[in-house]
């Protein structure tokens, strides 16, 4: 019988009606056209029940049991080994039982072969009559509802494996491209298409056809880019042929725009002040520093890891460490302009959405016509008609702006901003800075290391990784900027139960390739991985950080960049079979000079983007409210120990009197994190936030301090993707810095909270111990501590409570649910007393006001009191704003809070 046959005679004996065949008959004629069936055997039913346990996942059970054993077992066990294992129990083929073990060897010293063995065969194979009863159930499901689409489906899912195994043939690389022929036009030149097509004829060639495309699209872009023919961020002004791979490079300061684009696997810079002190001033190294990001992005691989180490680096005695975090942070995911006309961008949602920010208003009963004028706005292409519109539009809003302003207005909502996605922050505590910055008593030997991902907008197909099939679909971004593709080839023997096609990408591909490319070098050691699971590290030296960036996010062979980078531990580490070139504007290094004519970087480019730049005006600006005249300084002179102002905090820090309050700390919301702090997009999550910093900077005494707690949250910016699509980890941290220096602040510095041992498997690499699949857990939030500018800071560091010798912190957070399962505190995100016992013990001066702008769950003002300070408390909540006012009555019984 062949494969056809076989299935039709299955399911007579099952019971199915025969006719059901033909609804897949036309796909076996064209599936035979591409691979012909030549199986020739006896019916057997074991050949189709073990498929249907395969493609209906009935061994997941199985394999969790037998997985949850090894690890007890001590042995470290990945998708790699898990994908053997499972083939192994679908089909009861001992070879796949040898490869498990000869796979399992590369993690592991020591594994008991026989005593792992005899669990794997206790462990019950899935009954025969079990697999075709959970088939028949979806089987049946389809023919009652006449889901055609899904009758053909199962059937031909179960006829594509049944060939697959009978006719286990490798296609070669031309018939390969004969294949994909008519689909390779669009996205190669006609000179790349015939070095495709030698290259598949050439018999000899090891290189795989997915490869060789891959570099195609790589060296077609290279060549686009030199001649200017990508967008503005990826073309490629300069050339210096002699620098291409180098080892070591001088950088005078603008060699980066020699560098080849995309040439590079993974690109490291680093900051310090060696790199500072070659510079003149502040101005000309945040330029350097910017034009650096802008040029990593170009030379970087798409889809592949960008790392930024931050030292303490130290100008006019201000450590700027953490404000460097703060530009880097914003400018490497933002400073890409581009007009956005994909359909995920709504441009009039956030036209509409910036209203009231901007001080345009309509009246609801034509909020209608306003959603439809601005959906034909940004729809229309012809000018005569964007006018029209407009001129409508205009007449439809009540606003103060000038026609001219709401025409630039309306045009500026069809940008949005791309750049790098921001993937984490690592705290690294190393040698201890002998530099005193406002204390000597305090520790500061933590470094930061940015890690980003490059996710360019790329169009253009790439292969099926199993078939290496282009004719693919394209239709979907697991992110912004990475996109996805699902196999249409027929004949792929990828395919699920339903008949889809394998969903895969660049990055997965990419991946996933590395874990069967199991040389020692792109194997990461269990110590590495104990020493990098959290965000927080301690290490012995800076090859520690080196060795980890290397391991976690290049492969054997890659090419690795490195921008003023330590030249001895480089060299230290060529023996992890990497491709290192090290490019340094460091004094004294010595290297390959680039060309004659020296590119020179931009001199405004930090002043354009902070001061001048349009991204941050989105944000950064006053709201439109009336300002209020009352003041609440009579009230603040009764004999009370503490005040809870239920209300709007931008209204209400205007009535405070000014130069009154010693000490201002609080955990705002963070951003859409809980029930109760919901903004349709981060803009005006910012805009709110900055007003209300901006509105307490008045209020505080001359050597008054704010310390303002928040954590970098995973969400969606809602400024781009409203969908799964645009949900990633938000910088919170760096927003905030931006915002008060905007608002008149400086930042003293940043004390990491560190949370210890959070409920979190953000690490979970899934068994793999290759690069890019390791994700560290995130323990830590950010205290800032921010003092008017230009006052000058008296710190009582020896009041600090122990613990806090260093910029790094450890206290738990509060357990809010007791045993019963029940919210004891009834606020769904309280942050512990150390906090603002902290801030009144190091910065405040008793008997004056401590305030808290977003109260809460009432923790400021307990502590306040307990550590003889007044509390003022603001809590726009109803709700809350009476449970605090109940916790601090139960709390501090004899105590005075009125609630007003």
């Amino acid at each position: 019988m062949n494969c056809a046959e076989l299935l039709e005679n299955f399911l007579k004996e099952i019971g199915v009606d025969e006719n059901l065949m033909k609804n897949i008959e036309d796909m076996i004629i064209e599936f035979n056209k591409i691979d012909v069936d030549k199986t020739n055997i006896e019916y057997d039913s074991n050949y189709i029940t073990t498929i249907i346990v395969d493609l209906l996942k009935l061994n997941s059970e199985n394999l969790k049991y037998i997985t949850d054993f090894c690890i007890k077992q001590h042995l470290q066990i990945g998708r790699r080994h898990k994908k053997i294992l499972l083939r192994y129990l679908n089909y009861h083929n001992e070879n796949d039982l040898e490869l498990f073990f000869e796979e399992l060897k590369f993690e592991n010293k020591y594994i008991d072969k026989t005593l792992l063995t005899e669990f794997i065969q206790t462990v019950p194979a899935i009954k025969p009559q079990y697999a075709i009863k959970q088939f028949l159930i979806l089987l049946n499901k389809a023919i009652e509802i006449n889901d055609k689409n899904k009758i053909s489906d199962y059937l031909f899912g179960i006829y594509t494996k049944l060939h697959t195994i009978h006719n286990n043939k490798t296609i070669s690389k031309m018939d390969t491209f004969k294949y994909n022929e008519k689909y390779i036009k669009n996205d190669l030149s006609a000179n790349s298409i015939q070095e495709l097509k030698c290259f598949c004829e050439d018999k000899q060639s090891k290189e795989s056809f997915y490869q060789k495309y891959v570099s195609l699209l790589k060296h077609e872009l290279q060549q686009k880019s030199l001649l200017g023919l990508l967008e503005p961020s990826m073309n490629q002004k300069q050339q210096a042929p002699e620098l291409f791979r180098a080892e070591r490079i001088v950088d005078r300061k603008g060699d980066l725009h020699y560098l080849l684009t995309e040439e590079y696997d993974a690109v490291y810079l680093r900051l310090n002040q060696l790199v500072f002190d070659s510079f003149n001033n502040e101005q000309d190294f945040y330029n350097y520093v910017l034009d650096a990001i802008e040029q990593a992005y170009r030379i970087l691989t798409n889809n592949k890891v960008f790392a930024v180490e931050i030292d303490n680096i130290y100008s006019k005695n201000r450590n700027i460490k953490w404000l460097l975090y703060s530009y880097i942070g914003v400018y490497a995911e933002k400073f890409i302009r581009t007009e956005e006309k994909r359909k995920f961008y709504d441009a009039n949602k956030i036209a509409k959405e910036m209203f009231k920010a901007y001080g345009i208003e309509f009246d609801v009963t034509n909020e209608e016509n306003v959603n439809t004028e601005l959906k034909k706005y940004y729809c229309t292409k012809n000018e005569t008609q964007i006018r029209e519109i407009e001129d409508t539009l205009y007449k439809l809003v009540n606003t103060n702006m000038s026609r001219q302003e709401f025409h630039c207005y309306l045009e500026e909502w069809r940008f949005v901003y791309y750049g790098f996605s921001f993937n984490d922050c690592f705290i690294i505590k190393g040698v201890q800075d002998t530099h005193k910055q406002y204390t000597d008593i305090v520790k500061n030997d933590n470094k930061l290391l940015f890690i980003f991902y490059k996710h360019r907008m790329d169009e253009r197909k790439i292969p099926c990784p199993i078939c290496n099939g282009l004719n693919v679909a394209g239709n979907s971004y697991s992110e912004i900027g990475h996109k996805s593709w699902e196999c249409k080839n027929m004949i792929c023997k990828s395919r699920s139960k339903s008949n889809r096609g394998k969903r895969y990408s660049f990055k997965t591909n990419y991946m996933q390739e590395g874990t069967l490319n199991l040389d020692s070098n792109n194997i990461i050691s269990k110590e590495m991985i104990a020493k990098w699971r959290k965000d927080i590290t301690v290490i012995e030296s800076d090859k520690d950080i080196y060795e980890m960036f290397i391991k976690y996010f290049s492969f054997q062979n890659e090419h690795v960049l490195f921008i003023n980078g330590d030249e001895q531990i480089i060299f230290d580490l060529t023996n992890l079979g990497r491709n290192l070139t090290n490019i340094s504007c460091v004094k004294d290094f010595k290297g390959i000079t680039a060309h004659k004519e020296k590119v020179e970087i931009c001199t405004t480019l930090f002043d354009d983007y902070f001061n001048k730049g349009k991204y941050l005006a989105r944000f950064i600006r006053d709201k439109n409210m009336t300002k209020s005249k009352e003041c609440i300084g009579e009230k603040l002179q009764e004999k009370k120990d503490a005040f809870i102002f239920n209300g709007d905090s931008f209204k209400i820090l205007q009535m405070i009197p000014k130069n009154s309050v010693a000490v201002a700390v609080t955990s705002p919301p963070y951003f859409n994190a809980r029930e109760y702090s919901q903004w349709e997009n981060i803009y005006l999550y910012f805009i709110d936030m900055y007003n209300i910093i901006k509105n307490t900077l008045p209020t505080l005494t001359e050597s008054g301090i704010f310390l303002y707690n928040i954590g970098d949250v995973n969400g969606n910016e809602m400024t781009i993707a409203k969908s799964n699509m645009g949900n990633k980890r938000l910088l919170l941290g760096a927003y905030s810095i931006l915002m008060f220096e905007k608002a008149g602040y400086d930042l003293v510095d940043n004390y990491i909270w560190d949370k210890g041992e959070p409920q979190s498997k953000r690490n979970t690499n899934d068994g793999n111990f290759t690069p890019h699949y390791q994700k560290p857990i995130n323990c830590y939030e950010h205290m800032f501590i921010f003092k008017r500018h230009g006052d000058s800071l008296h710190v009582n560091i020896n009041k600090a409570p122990i613990g806090w010798e260093n910029y790094v912190v450890k206290f738990m957070p509060v357990f809010k649910i007791n045993s019963k399962g029940e919210n004891k505190v009834g606020h769904t995100a309280p942050y512990p007393e150390d906090i603002p016992n902290f801030a009144a013990d190091v910065f405040g001066k008793q008997g004056k006001f401590i305030l808290d702008p977003f109260l809460g769950s009432g923790t400021s003002i307990i502590s306040a009191v307990k550590n003889g300070y007044i509390g003022i408390g603001i809590e726009f909540s109803k709700i809350y704003a009476e449970l605090a006012k109940k916790r601090f009555e139960e709390d501090l019984p004899g105590k005075i809070v009125e609630l007003v």
